[in-house]
């Protein structure tokens, strides 16, 4: 089943159910922790999300292998876009040189209405013989944004999950806003640059729109 708009509560029912755990609880902040514990995933239970998978090619396609089932450029995003990740079965892949190369893929049309408070991209990744590095991506409007590095963890076949939080859009440095259309032109993406002899993996790739409904009530009772 794919997940697109949930109400917090939802949100952290399924996130419970993935295997994620509730590291403490403050006010109205939930404090999540995936099941490798690689970041802590703050939920603010006033707010809704809305998660947005690949489902398209994007404006780029850039890393120069696929592993698995996953189709060659450009059609990468059918690859990284698994609900449940698959981890080995499906995978894009720099094979070819010790520097960044990028995929950018497209999302559905948002559901969402209200003030966008952040988007979070979420990538899953491994790493071939030598360790790799990664990195989210992103495109808003005609702005191309990496995110910030990191060292993967795992070797293959071992996945582990990493996320990066935008507050602002990086195409203004402004805040999200409400302005929904901004979101359904964003396309989302993954770098991937492999160690000397290796290769750095990607099995998936998505991203959660954090957002205050309109009209939300402050005053329900959390059980």
């Amino acid at each position: 089943m794919e997940f697109k708009h949930e109400t917090c509560q939802q949100y952290i029912a399924r996130r419970l159910s993935e295997g994620w755990s509730i590291v403490c609880q403050y006010g109205y902040t939930i404090i999540l922790s995936p099941p490798n514990g690689t970041f802590l995933r703050p939920v603010d239970l006033r707010n809704d999300i809305e998660t947005l998978r690949p489902n398209a090619p994007g404006d780029e396609c850039s890393i120069d292998s696929q592993g698995g089932w996953c189709p060659v450029c450009p059609n990468h995003w059918e690859g990284v876009s698994d609900v449940v990740p698959d981890d080995d079965v499906a995978y894009v892949r720099n094979t070819a040189v010790t520097s960044y190369l990028r995929d950018l893929y497209a999302l559905p049309a948002s559901s969402g209405s209200g003030t966008i408070n952040f988007i979070k991209i979420y990538f899953r990744c491994s790493w071939w013989n030598t360790p790799g590095f990664a990195k989210p991506s992103l495109k808003s409007d005609d702005t191309i944004t990496d995110g910030t590095e990191v060292a993967i963890e795992t070797e293959w076949t071992t996945f582990k999950t990493y996320s990066q939080q935008w507050d602002t859009n990086p195409a203004d440095g402004q805040p999200w806003g409400s302005d929904w259309s901004v979101i359904d032109a964003l396309q989302i993406g993954v770098s991937l640059k492999m160690g000397a002899g290796g290769q750095a993996l990607c099995t998936q790739v998505y991203v959660e729109v954090d957002y205050t409904p309109v009209g939300r009530s402050f005053g329900f009772i959390i059980g």
